[in-house]
């Protein structure tokens, strides 16, 4: 045979489609679990600066400084 090329005898088992062993690799679930609590703590700490802002800024416009449209 000299125009055929053999192809290489794959894992049957592995491919099985009840065991759910073959296909596409998958993030695992902790991976995806982590990525969300980086989300949160990240929204949490801009929440926070946000609101650190607007509290430093009614400050100034409660004892009467101007100075802070500057900032702005």
């Amino acid at each position: 045979m000299p125009g055929s090329t053999r192809t290489r005898a794959r894992n049957y088992v592995a491919m099985s489609p009840l065991l759910h062993k073959g296909g596409v690799h998958q993030r695992s679930k902790t991976g995806a679990r982590a990525d969300i609590k980086h989300e949160i703590e990240a929204e949490i700490t801009q929440w926070q600066e946000d609101e650190s802002l607007s509290t430093a800024i009614r400050s100034q416009i409660e004892s009467g400084d101007d100075s802070f449209i500057a900032l702005i």
